[in-house]
């Protein structure tokens, strides 16, 4: 709580010192909005916790920090001069395995709040639905949270809405989800929940549509 109360006091003075200087004559170099600096400083903390953690460890805050960065990452003012969250987004999805295979020893929602965070940071912006594909099995963690669990209320829900994001406008990221589909390793009713579904081209190979 004292957290939350804290991080609330930091963005109230942020905005207003971004409010008194916004008649000032404008830089000559795009400076980062003080939120997405606030935002920077939490994702690099969340990172050091992430990689201090043990297989299954919690760390204090985390659960925390996790909900606070998947809010924040709905202002598009977190990505004015760093668009690309890569070392966020991998340690998120790392967490998030981790979560998957441990069930029950991470906090309650937990892995709710790892997806809505990777979609919020996903939406509208390719660099960090590219970041996604290149982490090892990435996309497929993400795919595989499309299910029911008595301990994160609204996965799937947040597992579809992530999808729409990991897809939308990527073509390279259809493309892999697709294959995963052909293989077998994705049910079908998972992605048309999303408002896809996969096609095969003239030259055979699987594409994803919007319905």
């Amino acid at each position: 709580v004292l957290f939350s109360l804290w991080l609330g006091h930091q963005l109230e003075a942020a905005d207003e010192a971004h409010a008194r200087s916004a008649h000032a004559p404008a830089p000559a170099v795009v400076e980062a909005h003080p939120i997405e600096q606030s935002f920077e400083a939490l994702s690099a903390h969340f990172v050091a916790l992430a990689e201090a953690a043990t297989a299954a460890a919690v760390a204090d805050n985390e659960a925390q920090l996790v909900r606070l960065l998947g809010v924040l990452a709905q202002d598009r003012r977190v990505f004015v001069e760093r668009p690309c969250k890569k070392p966020l987004l991998h340690s998120l999805i790392d967490r998030l395995d981790v979560a998957t295979q441990n069930k029950e020893l991470v906090d309650f929602g937990m892995r709710g709040d790892l997806l809505r965070a990777i979609a919020n940071l996903c939406f509208g912006c390719k660099p960090n639905q590219d970041a996604v594909r290149e982490k090892q099995n990435g996309l497929f963690i993400v795919l595989n949270q499309a299910n029911v669990d008595d301990n994160s209320p609204f996965l799937r829900e947040w597992a579809i809405f992530a999808i729409r994001s990991l897809t939308e406008n990527n073509l390279e990221n259809q493309q892999v989800i697709s294959q995963l589909r052909v293989q077998g390793t994705v049910n079908s009713s998972i992605i048309e929940k999303a408002g896809l579904r996969v096609e095969m081209t003239e030259e055979g190979k699987p594409k994803l549509v919007r319905l």
